[in-house]
């Protein structure tokens, strides 16, 4: 599944905005599992910037879920997974071996701090 085309799904999926009563929780009118109020008040709470538009929130929740499916599909088809009397065990050591393993995802979850401090190149805020 391709980040981009989930997050654009997700944002045309809302539905009509203007009408009154309230259709739901927003994860469930983008057709998303990942909860966008929990990703929208993490933003707001973690200042990630003066003013947060409700399609940011949209955007990341989409991406994450997406990141989580990748990640869940490979370390389905990956042979680290232990069986269960026929079940997969799915651990926190499991999902850690498969990311190290994979280069690619293992890139993608890495803390890029250094990158978001605020600061341009010549070191000036």
């Amino acid at each position: 599944m391709e980040p981009r085309g989930s997050c654009k799904r997700a944002v045309q999926g809302r539905g009509d905005e203007s009408s009154d009563a309230p259709s739901g929780r927003k994860s469930a009118r983008c057709g998303l599992i990942f909860n966008v109020g929990k990703f929208f008040r993490w933003m707001v709470d973690s200042r990630v910037a003066v003013r947060i538009h409700e399609h940011a929130a949209i955007y990341l929740a989409a991406c994450m879920e997406s990141l989580f499916r990748e990640v869940y599909a490979r370390v389905l088809r990956s042979a680290l997974l232990e069986r269960d009397n026929g079940i997969p065990k799915f651990t926190v050591e499991v999902l850690e071996q498969a990311v190290n393993g994979d280069a690619e995802v293992w890139g993608s979850v890495q803390p890029w701090q250094h990158l978001i401090c605020g600061k341009n190149a010549s070191g000036e805020l």
